[in-house]
């Protein structure tokens, strides 16, 4: 996550982070076709935060094509346990981590170069 934060810098990733978070609340609530397709979507930010279980879980139910031996329910299980922790960790560790990293807004000032002569 630490490069994510700093390729984006701190606001942004908090913001990125909240609406990623808010996005995977959502996921995964209709049928399986849609869940497939949710789960591609959000397959590369959870491997930019750094949750490989994550990213296991929705790239199998992505790739899965049902077949008459398996419908892929036992994969969407799978796949809402690892939202479910997906989603405490976001809350829990990765917004606070944030959070405790971002320094209050300093004013800068210009240097004085009125006295500055050619």
């Amino acid at each position: 996550m630490e490069e994510f934060v700093l390729f984006v810098g701190e606001e942004k990733a908090k913001q990125l982070i909240e609406g990623y978070l808010e996005a995977l609340s959502r996921a995964f609530k209709s049928n399986f076709s849609n869940s497939q397709k949710e789960a591609h979507d959000l397959l590369n930010v959870a491997g930019a935060l750094g949750l490989g279980f994550l990213v296991k879980a929705c790239r199998q139910v992505a790739d899965f094509a049902p077949s008459q031996e398996s419908d892929g329910s036992v994969l969407m299980q799978e796949l809402l346990r690892a939202k479910s922790t997906a989603c405490d960790l976001v809350i829990n560790r990765l917004l606070p981590k944030l959070q405790k990293t971002q320094a209050p807004a300093m004013s800068r000032s210009l240097p004085d170069d009125s006295n500055y002569s050619l």
